[in-house]
C-alpha cells in the first residue's frame, strides 16, 4: 500500500498522449509535482496519479476517494475518473473550512491507499445551489431567482477566450446564474451528421468510452462558470433522433441502469459533480424511450451517488412526457408555453420543492411559447415574484440553443439582467417575498404583487396610471421606490405610511406614456434610511 506524507499528497504526472485504448499499459510515471496543501471553500482539490497495470475498459476501473472533514467528521466519497493515458484523476470539492484528510480506494493496487490532508480556506463563491422548501437559494448567500440560458455545443468546442466571453455576457448582460446545454446527441444516421467534436463519446463507442477532449472542454467550462458564481444544468439525454437509442444505450430489465448508464453517470459525478451549482436531469422527452421506473431509479441513483446531493429531476409536462420522480429535489416543468400568473402559483404551490420551467422559452421562435422580447421579460418578473421560480430561456436561432452569435440572438438579454439585479440589489427579504395579488385593490392593467410580511411590497406593473394596494398589514412607515426594467433605474420617491389602503401614480403617466414599472416598498430603517436604497448599505 503507496502512502505519502499527511501534509500532502504526491502528485504524479505521465506523459503518455494515448488515450482509450482497452489493453494493458506499462508507461512509468517520468515527472513528479505537489500541489498546494490549501484550496478555496467550493473551487477543487485535484489529485493525479499514474497506474501502469490496468487492463480492459479503463472507464470502468473502480477508484474512489474517501474525503473526511476533521473537525466534524463529515465524509463524503467521490468517484475517481480516468484521464487518458496511464492517467487518473479525483476532484473534490471542500463544502466545509478546515482540515480534511482523504484515501484513495480501487480494486486496482496502483490506484489503492494514497493518503493526505488538505485544508479548505474560506471563499467569496455565493456557495451551492440548494432547495429550500419551494424555493431556490445559494447556500452562502441566499435566496434567489435562477435564470437559465440554453447553449449550443460552442461551449465545449469554442477556445476557452471566446467562451470566456460568453460566460461574463450571460452573467452581466442576461443576469444568469446558470447555463443549460444538452449533453449526449446521439446520431442514427449514416454518414453521421454530427463531428466528433460536439460528441462526449468516441465516435462508435458510444457506451463504452468517452471522448476526453469534450470533457476536457467542459472542465474548462465549469471552471468558468464557476469563477462568475455561475453553474450548469446538465440535461443528460436529447430525443428524437439525438436519443440513446440510437447508439444502443437502452434502460436496463425492468426499468433499471444499465452499465453503459452507470458508467456515463460515474463518470458525470466525477467530472462536474465538483462544482457548486449543478442541476441534473434526465433528458429531453424522456418518455418517448425511458419507462417511469427507470425515470425513478435515475434520480434515486444520484440521491445515492452524488457526495454533494446536487438538485436533481426528470423533466415532466405537457410537452415532455415521463413522470416526476417521487425521490426528486426539484420539479423539472415541461410545460411548452408560458402559465398564466395563477397557473403558475396553482403549480409551484402543489408542490414541497422548488420548480424549474424547463422547456426552452425561445424569443421569436416557432414554438408553443411564441414570445418577443416583452414576453420574456414579463416571464421573468413572473418567476421572480412566483417564489423565485427558475425558468429557461434561450434564442430562435440554432434550434434555440445559444450560438456564437448570442448577443443578437437574444433580444432580451438586458432585459432579464435588471430583474436579476433588481433582485440581488433592491430586495431586502427576497425569502419572505410570498405572492399576494389580492392586495391589488384597482389597476387598469396587469399587475403582479408579492409581498414580505408588511415590511416589503414589489409590484410589476405593465400598464396603466393608476394602482391603489392594500398596505393595511403593514404598520409603519415605508419607502417608496419605482423601478425601470426596462433602464434599470431605481428611483426613490419618498415614503409612505401603511395601514390603510393608498394610490400610487404611476411615472409618465400624466405624459400619457404607456410603461412598465415596479412599485418597490421597503420598511424605513431606524434613523431614516431605506433598506432598499444601496447608498444606505
Amino acid at each position: 500500500m503507496k502512502r505519502v506524507r499527511v501534509a500532502g499528497i504526491v502528485l504524479i504526472l505521465a506523459l503518455s498522449a494515448s488515450c482509450g485504448q482497452e489493453q494493458t499499459r506499462t508507461q512509468a510515471a517520468t515527472a513528479v509535482a505537489e500541489p498546494p496543501g490549501e484550496v478555496e471553500l467550493w473551487r477543487q482539490f485535484q489529485a493525479e496519479y499514474v497506474n501502469t497495470s490496468w487492463r480492459g475498459n479503463p472507464f470502468d476501473l473502480e477508484f474512489t476517494g474517501e474525503f473526511t472533514h476533521v473537525e466534524t467528521g463529515r465524509m463524503l466519497k467521490q468517484f475517481g475518473f480516468y484521464a487518458g493515458g496511464d492517467r487518473w484523476k479525483i476532484h473534490f470539492m471542500p463544502d466545509r473550512v478546515g482540515e480534511w484528510m482523504f484515501t484513495t480506494r480501487s480494486t486496482d493496487r496502483d490506484l489503492d491507499g494514497y493518503a493526505g490532508s488538505f485544508t479548505a480556506l474560506p471563499s467569496d463563491l455565493p456557495g451551492m445551489l440548494e432547495t429550500d422548501g419551494i424555493r431556490w437559494r445559494l447556500s452562502a448567500y441566499g435566496p434567489i431567482m435562477p435564470i437559465l440560458l440554453a447553449a449550443g455545443p460552442f461551449v465545449r468546442t469554442d477556445p476557452i477566450a471566446q467562451t470566456q466571453s460568453f460566460v461574463d455576457w450571460a452573467r452581466d448582460t442576461a443576469g444568469a446564474r446558470i447555463i443549460g446545454t444538452t449533453l449526449l446527441h446521439f446520431d442514427g444516421d449514416s454518414p453521421r451528421t454530427l463531428s466528433q467534436a460536439d460528441r462526449m463519446y468516441e465516435d462508435d463507442a458510444e457506451g463504452e468510452r468517452f471522448h476526453l477532449p469534450a470533457w476536457d472542454r467542459m472542465d474548462e467550462f465549469h471552471d468558468a462558470l464557476r469563477d462568475r458564481g455561475m453553474g450548469q444544468y446538465i440535461l443528460i439525454y436529447g430525443d428524437d433522433e439525438s436519443a440513446p437509442e440510437w447508439r444502443g444505450l437502452p434502460e436496463g430489465r425492468r426499468g433499471s441502469i444499465g452499465r453503459a448508464e452507470q458508467r456515463l453517470f460515474r463518470y458525470l459525478v466525477a467530472r462536474f459533480g465538483a462544482y457548486p451549482i449543478v442541476m441534473w436531469d434526465s433528458g429531453i422527452d424522456i418518455g418517448e424511450y425511458r419507462s417511469p421506473g427507470w425515470i425513478e431509479n435515475f434520480a434515486e441513483w444520484f440521491r445515492a451517488n452524488d457526495p454533494w446531493q446536487h438538485p436533481v429531476a426528470s423533466r415532466t409536462g405537457s410537452g415532455s412526457g415521463g413522470v416526476h420522480p417521487q425521490s426528486a429535489t426539484y420539479y423539472s416543468d415541461g410545460e411548452r408555453t408560458l402559465p398564466s400568473r395563477s397557473e403558475l402559483l396553482e403549480k409551484v404551490t402543489s408542490r414541497t420543492v422548488p420548480t424549474a420551467m424547463t422547456d426552452r422559452y425561445r424569443e421569436n421562435y416557432p414554438s408553443p411559447f411564441n414570445g418577443g422580447r416583452a414576453e420574456v421579460r414579463r416571464a421573468a418578473w413572473q418567476m421572480l415574484l412566483s417564489y423565485g421560480t427558475a425558468v429557461y430561456i434561450s434564442g430562435n436561432e440554432h434550434e434555440g440553443y445559444l450560438g456564437r452569435d448570442y448577443a443578437s440572438d437574444l433580444e432580451a438579454a438586458p432585459d432579464l439582467g435588471r430583474v436579476t439585479r433588481f433582485a440581488e440589489q433592491h430586495l431586502v427579504n427576497a425569502g419572505a417575498l410570498s405572492p399576494a395579488d389580492e392586495l391589488v385593490l384597482s389597476a387598469e392593467g396587469e399587475v403582479m404583487v408579492a409581498r414580505a410580511g408588511g415590511e416589503e411590497y414589489v409590484a410589476c406593473v405593465f400598464s396603466g396610471r393608476t394602482l391603489t394596494v392594500d398596505l393595511a398589514g403593514s404598520s409603519g412607515a415605508l419607502n417608496v421606490a419605482w423601478y425601470d426594467p426596462l433602464g434599470g433605474e431605481h428611483v426613490m420617491a419618498g415614503t409612505v405610511t401603511g395601514g390603510t389602503s393608498i394610490e400610487f401614480t404611476i411615472p409618465g403617466s400624466n405624459a400619457g406614456e404607456t410603461t412598465e414599472w415596479v412599485l418597490h416598498l421597503s420598511a424605513v430603517e431606524p434613523g431614516g434610511s431605506s433598506a432598499s436604497d444601496p447608498q444606505s448599505r
